[in-house]
């Protein structure tokens, strides 16, 4: 459900680069401690069936910030944008 506004006034939007959020990531287990350096501390999880990769939630940080480290992340598998 998407909220509608009636106003004449223009909606004052921000990019979604400035907008804060935390992250989802997968990354090859190789690559885990860069991950830390990159991201802070984080809490690695790891599926039995996948021992080759972990994944991990990121701390509350702008999109733009988030971006700028994981294209620096080597082995980086994916990411999901958490609300």
């Amino acid at each position: 459900h998407i909220p509608c506004n009636w106003s004449k006034e223009p909606a004052n939007l921000i990019s979604s680069k400035e907008h804060s959020r935390k992250f989802l990531v997968r990354v090859e287990s190789a690559f885990a401690k860069e991950a830390e350096v990159l991201f802070g501390e984080v809490n690695f999880m790891e599926l039995e069936d996948y021992p080759q990769e972990k994944a991990f939630m990121t701390a509350e940080m702008k999109e733009a910030d988030f971006d700028e480290a994981y294209a620096k992340l080597s082995g980086a598998i994916s990411r999901i944008r958490l609300a």
